[in-house]
């Protein structure tokens, strides 16, 4: 069974959720937390399948992303000397008209797109920025473990 959805790694998911507050300050990135409550909500969609954009990958962000995910290789610093990984278009919190609600609705949608994550039988095969994904870097991407 994966280790993501071994229920102790899931509670331990969950609690670090709960430190988030409405007004913590990013260590980095530009999103406010009920923003990004927001897009990490989105990026379930994604590997749900509930979501099906462009394919916005290429040979490079495929190899690049799937060595993070495989931790092979550090998130790249030019990403945090820019404060911020690009986000794929329709998925851009701050330069795009989705709405996001107060922070304790996005964090109760988060922790149920979360649940319907992990009881899925089965993951979409394609992150627009990544490219083909299985199961396993889906979970390494959404949960960085």
């Amino acid at each position: 069974m994966d280790k993501f959805f071994d229920p102790e790694t899931s509670e331990k998911i969950l609690q670090r959720l709960e430190f988030l507050q409405a007004d913590t300050k990013p260590n980095w990135g530009i999103m406010k937390p009920a923003q990004m409550l927001k897009h990490l909500q989105l990026e379930n969609d994604l590997a749900l399948g509930k979501y099906s954009g462009k394919d916005h990958s290429n040979f490079f962000t495929e190899w690049a992303f799937k060595m993070v995910i495989k931790g092979r290789m550090p998130l790249p610093t030019l990403f945090s000397k820019m404060r911020m990984v690009p986000a794929i278009p329709e998925l851009n919190i701050v330069k795009s008209n989705i709405t996001v609600e107060d922070f304790e609705t996005e964090k109760v949608n988060l922790k149920k797109s979360f649940s319907d994550l992990l009881n899925a039988s089965q993951l979409s095969d394609l992150h627009p920025a990544i490219g083909k994904m299985n199961r396993e870097e889906w979970m390494r991407f959404r949960f960085g473990a």
